[in-house]
């Protein structure tokens, strides 16, 4: 059994060299003991830096944006009998999350799942702990968000993580969004001539944090300066995905054939509401498209094109001709050292509908061979798998 670590004199000196080895290294613990002692110490510790009452606001989650994790509580439950010692438990396997998730190939979690019983809550060091000890996954986040319990959305059930009562009358209350959109977001910039280009499937999508903090992130990941607005703006587009130069114009979308602008400051429910646009029964059916601003000339690549295909029009030029092909995969991959080969291979093949659809499905699972021993035991199947739907 292990010794507690506050028992010998390097004690705070040891518990921060096994944490550093442990967490940030992947080095597993020499006892189940030591296992259950780190992770302990990882949620003291953050329990101790984000306070359950903080300015008359409840963050019994950590202010806004902080990240938690999703596990399954079955393995969790296993893993605490496990650490503790129990008789019987001597093995165990690796973090299945796969039951927690819907079956439309994303990160997006099944309706009707109850805290505690089909679920647990993770600090993002506990985490990256246990995950490295034991191995497996999917790696299911989801980030700490404002909630009202006096404001709700009709179009959505409850989203949050259950609250404690005697905390509901507090001002303000701060919870972790379970059941966020994912949408495909598409790029307009001056590359595109205007048109939009995939860019990114599967993004989550707070309902409850204005557009804004999309758009930043997105920016960000483009290298774009946030502090110089407006850098982007961003779409609502239909769901054909329609460019100036091939659908007619609607009277029920006044800035473009292809969609809306949507105001950053609002979330994406109240502009769907604004707008009268009723919920489909794929939520997750929502294509939007960031315009990037020419840092040149200040001019939106949108506007350009719609004023050039005006101009064409006056003319009696045929602007269909001249119309850019657009494909329909997602790229994003970034080289690290001679990998330009490599990732240029597993993009053609996230590109080929049969077989992105046969991991997107999960249809793979039934095919993996964990008893070969020439093979992989299903290692790379599931990693492929994890990029595509990623």
């Amino acid at each position: 059994e292990a010794i507690p670590i506050s028992q010998t004199r390097l004690g705070p000196y040891m518990m921060e060299l096994r944490l550093i080895a442990s967490v940030l290294f992947g080095l597993r613990p020499a006892s189940p003991a030591m296992e259950r002692c780190l992770i302990e110490e990882i949620q003291r510790r953050h329990k101790y830096r984000y306070p359950r009452i903080k300015d008359g606001s409840s963050q019994p989650r950590g202010p806004l944006g902080t990240v938690w994790y999703v596990i399954n509580a079955d393995w969790l439950r296993q893993w605490n009998q496990f650490s503790k010692g129990k008789e019987g438990v001597t093995e165990l396997g690796k973090i299945d999350n796969n039951m927690l998730l819907s079956e439309e190939g994303i990160l997006s979690l099944k309706q009707g799942l109850h805290w505690k019983q089909d679920f647990e809550l993770l600090e993002p060091l506990a985490w990256s702990a246990l995950q490295a000890w034991h191995d497996g996954g999917p790696p299911i986040t989801r980030s700490v968000v404002p909630f009202n319990p006096s404001k709700t959305d009709k179009h959505n059930s409850v989203s949050y993580s259950p609250a404690r009562p005697s905390l509901m009358n507090t001002l303000d209350e701060y919870e972790i969004e379970l059941y966020p959109l994912f949408v495909t977001v598409f790029l307009c910039d001056t590359a595109s001539k205007g048109e939009p280009r995939p860019f990114q499937q599967y993004v989550p999508l707070s309902r409850y944090l204005p557009l804004e903090e999309l758009v930043d992130k997105l920016c960000e990941g483009l290298g774009r300066d946030t502090s110089k607005p407006p850098h982007c703006r961003l779409w609502m587009m239909d769901n054909t995905g329609a460019s100036l130069g091939r659908s007619a114009t609607s009277p029920c979308k006044a800035d473009d054939s292809l969609g809306w602008i949507l105001d950053l400051d609002l979330t994406i429910s109240d502009e769907r509401n604004n707008r009268g646009v009723q919920p489909s029964k794929d939520e997750n059916n929502i294509s939007l498209m960031l315009e990037v601003r020419n840092e040149k000339d200040g001019t939106w690549p949108r506007t350009r094109l719609k004023m050039a295909l005006e101009a064409g029009k006056e003319s009696g030029e045929n602007s269909e001709e001249s119309e850019p092909a657009l494909g329909d995969g997602i790229v994003g991959l970034y080289n690290m050292g001679n990998t330009c080969y490599l990732n240029s291979s597993i993009q053609c093949l996230s590109h080929t509908p049969v077989i992105r659809d046969y991991f997107t499905s999960k249809a793979y699972l039934h095919d993996i061979n964990a008893t070969n021993p020439l093979g992989y035991k299903g290692h790379l199947a599931q990693a492929f798998a994890h990029l595509v739907n990623s």
